[in-house]
């Protein structure tokens, strides 16, 4: 189970728009959870013009190296707080580490990485 502090540390990276937007490949919907069908309720995080529709995309957080990025469906967010799921502590300490007032767009950084894959 990870702490409330790291939860609201994800939130806060999740929520960021500017300069930081982790998200890529957003979707118009959202997919429901697949762990259990009691969850059946609109996952979103935030308030106000700050929503984060849970399952609605993918998230690129960069490794505390630079020489990658953690990718996670936005639902972690859900598994995480919900079904105590437990990701990589790589994947926790870059959350932990994300600068959140240094510019990183993640959908720009996909879009030139998949560059003549298709």
């Amino acid at each position: 189970m990870v702490s409330d502090h790291l939860l609201q540390r994800l939130e806060a990276v999740m929520l960021s728009r500017d300069p930081v937007d982790v998200h890529i490949n957003r979707l118009r919907s959202s997919r429901p959870c697949a762990l259990s069908a009691s969850c059946d309720r609109e996952m979103l995080i935030g308030s106000g013009k700050a929503l984060v529709h849970l399952g609605a995309s993918v998230m690129w957080i960069p490794a505390r190296n630079e020489a990658g990025y953690w990718a996670a469906p936005s639902m972690v967010f859900h598994y995480l707080r919900d079904h105590s799921y437990l990701p990589p502590e790589q994947f926790l300490l870059a959350v932990e580490a994300m600068d959140l007032t240094r510019r990183f767009k993640a959908q720009e950084v996909y879009l030139k990485q998949i560059v003549g894959h298709f």
